[in-house]
């Protein structure tokens, strides 16, 4: 079986970890990230390696190493974090340098829960520098749009590779 690696990429306390963590049913992390946390995942019949690289500083030199022939790229941002955003644009430079030619991106506006500080004009702006395939928000305590939006991401993914 075809192993596909999917990347979460963005600065620190975002919220990636919490996200997968909710999506495959496990409880929230009591930590940062240090490094790299790996996952596996199947979906209709094809296995994903998960990739949730830690968002500090000092853990980037990995990400080359990590993102090496991606098929997915989950980049996310905390909604109350403008500076969160606009980091994201670096992270798409540097993921896609050794990710898979036309490797899926995706965007997750996370922490909606908390007060807002983005607002859509930002959103679209890096978006429209990053070209995901789509942009969702959500937050970690509403485990169910979680699901929705990584299942949707993964039947995305599955369906445009082979």
């Amino acid at each position: 079986m075809t192993v596909l690696k999917v990347v979460l990429c963005g600065d620190g306390g975002v919220g990636k970890s919490t996200l997968t963590r909710a999506f495959l049913g496990r409880e929230p992390p009591e930590r940062l990230t240090v490094g790299a946390d790996f996952y596996t995942y199947e979906y209709k019949g094809k296995k994903f390696l998960i990739v949730d690289i830690g968002g500090e500083e000092r853990f980037r030199f990995i990400l080359p190493l990590v993102a090496k022939k991606a098929v997915g790229l989950i980049y996310v941002f905390d909604l109350s974090r403008p500076s969160t955003l606009f980091s994201l644009v670096e992270w798409d430079i540097h993921a896609k340098a050794t990710a898979k030619p036309g490797a899926i991106t995706f965007v997750i506006g996370n922490k909606a829960d908390l007060k807002r500080k983005v607002d859509n004009a930002a959103i679209e702006e890096v978006c429209g520098k990053i070209n995901p395939v789509k942009y969702y928000e959500s937050t970690a305590l509403d485990r169910e749009r979680v699901r929705k939006i990584f299942n949707e991401i993964f039947n995305t993914i599955a369906s445009r590779t082979s």
